[in-house]
């Protein structure tokens, strides 16, 4: 394909020092040259070698996004490109986050665009930082695009930190992953003789002075970043959308309390799918109860309450602070030795008066909060000593239900009063045996389901209906049920 070559190199990182031969033969070989600023080291060299060059700078100061910017300069390049070949220089290298180059790459043919390899100011942040970023995993992150940033960040290196207003945007992002107190590492001007290489704390980052276009912030997840976050923020744009005026008209609609239902729900379902060992299910699973998090902290955050950021740095403080044998060298030799230092540190945390008991939700299911609240109590050292000693408390709660239950109007207030003490009392049991009785009942309530469907299958398959077959029959099918599945689970355990 015919037409003028537009060639395009790039002015190192730095100083002259940092030009290639290639690019320098580039220049000179050409009277018609464009920068696309002249604020570049390597800009001065250029004037005091006598190569006369024209800049993009007008364009910085007439458009009010960088977008527009870009876009501008990649138009004027191809009306020049029309009067015959050019050359346009960029900061850097050509290749390594420079926007107009990958406009002029869609706009032009491989035939009439040919750009010279430079080295990049990324080669002088990898040797001032002693790093090699394959061994050290390193991502590289836009300064101007912090809400693309991933879910989880290790070491990264943030670009385009050209002013204490992209300064003051990156330090609210890493705030939500790192903390305020994160050291971070800031590399201004390399390659030139002003360059400076120095640390600061991540709240300290729009304070700088001397923020230009040439700032750089390194992140390292050392040994020492222990209170490291993990963000959720592409869900969170994402219910930022659908709860948006122009989103979705359901999910406006939601409040707290209309979601109730559905958080428990997809607890439920989690539980479920460990139950069932189905590690994809599980993942989808929890996905799902994650996402009920989100929406209630984006309905709290339009209500100025607080944020999904808040949620996550309160827990990871909380999770900091009850495990200061992991993060403050404190000590605990066995789980049982963590569990009281759990309970110790919750107990100072709380403001004083009140009962031991205040801290459990009366809307949990009832045999949870039943549980809940025989462990608050044994903290405080009111339990029985074991499972054998909790035993007879069932009989002594089931001759109470009889007792109820012998008269000839039986109180019904009084039996549900009993019918809940028994059940408190075998939760109490099943505590201190190791069962989580939630747990216990839903498998039981699945064994019932399972069994009683092949109950239904023996009826039909016998041709009758439920009438024909007294409560023995039925009994005798119920039994068939259990067998087999004895004989499935044998069968499986053999397998294996």
């Amino acid at each position: 394909m015919g037409g003028s070559v537009l060639t395009v190199v790039g002015l190192g990182p730095g100083d002259d020092r940092y030009l290639s031969r290639e690019t320098i033969a580039a220049l000179q070989a050409t009277e018609r040259r464009w920068l696309r600023t002249v604020r570049h080291p390597a800009a001065g060299w250029l004037r005091d070698s006598g190569l006369v060059f024209a800049s993009c700078d007008d364009l910085y100061e007439r458009y009010d996004d960088f977008d527009r910017v870009y876009q501008a300069i990649v138009e004027r390049l191809l009306e020049g490109l029309a009067a015959g070949p050019l050359v346009y220089a960029v900061p850097g290298s050509p290749l390594v986050a420079e926007a107009t180059v990958r406009l002029l790459t869609e706009r032009l043919p491989p035939g009439r665009l040919r750009i010279l390899p430079a080295m990049s100011f990324l080669d002088l942040c990898y040797q001032r930082l002693a790093i090699d970023p394959l061994a050290c995993q390193l991502t590289i992150l836009d300064g101007l695009a912090v809400n693309s940033w991933p879910a989880g960040l290790g070491n990264c290196l943030i670009t385009q930190v050209h002013s204490r207003m992209v300064a003051s945007e990156v330090k609210l992002a890493l705030a939500n992953y790192v903390g305020d107190e994160q050291v971070v590492t800031v590399l201004r001007r390399l390659g030139t003789s002003g360059e400076r290489v120095g640390q600061c704390r991540v709240f300290e980052l729009d304070r700088l002075t001397d923020i230009d276009h040439l700032t750089t912030v390194y992140l390292a997840a050392g040994p020492d970043c222990q209170h490291w976050r993990r963000s959720a923020r592409p869900l969170v744009g994402i219910m930022a959308g659908l709860r948006a005026e122009d989103g979705c008209p359901w999910d406006r609609q939601q409040t707290h309390r209309s979601l109730g239902r559905y958080l428990i729900e997809e607890c439920y379902e989690v539980l479920a799918a460990i139950d069932s060992g189905d590690q994809k299910n599980l993942c989808e699973e929890l996905g799902d109860l994650l996402l009920q998090i989100v929406f209630h902290a984006r309905i709290a955050e339009e209500n100025g309450h607080f944020s999904f950021d808040d949620v996550v740095r309160a827990i990871c403080d909380k999770m900091v602070r009850r495990h200061p044998h992991v993060f403050a060298g404190g000590e605990a030799g066995d789980a049982a030795a963590v569990l009281a230092n759990w309970e110790r540190i919750k107990q100072q945390e709380k403001p004083p008066g009140g009962s031991r008991l205040d801290g459990v939700w009366p809307g949990l299911p009832a045999l949870l909060r039943a549980l809940k609240l025989q462990e608050k109590a044994a903290d405080a050292g009111f339990d029985w000593p074991d499972w054998q000693s909790a035993w007879p408390k069932i009989g002594e709660e089931m001759q109470e239900l009889i007792g109820e239950l012998a008269g000839e109007n039986p109180d019904s207030e009084a039996v549900t009063a009993e019918v809940g003490d028994l059940l408190f009392a075998v939760v109490n049991v099943a505590r201190k045996l190791g069962v989580e009785p939630e747990l216990a009942l839903q498998a039981a309530n699945r064994r019932f389901a399972r069994r009683f469907a092949e109950v239904e299958r023996q009826v039909a398959g016998r041709g009758g209906r439920w009438g024909d077959f007294s409560l023995a029959e039925l009994d005798q099918f119920w039994e068939m049920a259990k067998c087999r599945e004895a004989e499935k689970i044998v069968f499986e355990v053999d397998s294996d």
